[in-house]
């Protein structure tokens, strides 16, 4: 999805997926190390790595 020629609409998309995926780990073990590494992944997206920290910070 990151690499979409719709820079617009690629974002989103997975801004969309990790808040599901968030939901789906939150509060388990997994979801601390899950964070983490998607912040990681998407350091060079700006706008990702923001929107994962607004999903962490409401957990």
């Amino acid at each position: 999805m990151l690499t979409d020629p719709d820079q617009t609409m690629a974002p989103s998309a997975v801004l969309r997926h990790l808040g599901r995926r968030a939901a789906g780990l939150y509060p388990g073990f997994d979801y601390e190390e899950w964070a983490q590494s998607m912040a990681q992944t998407t350091i060079e997206r700006p706008y990702l790595t923001s929107a994962i920290a607004s999903i962490v910070a409401k957990t």
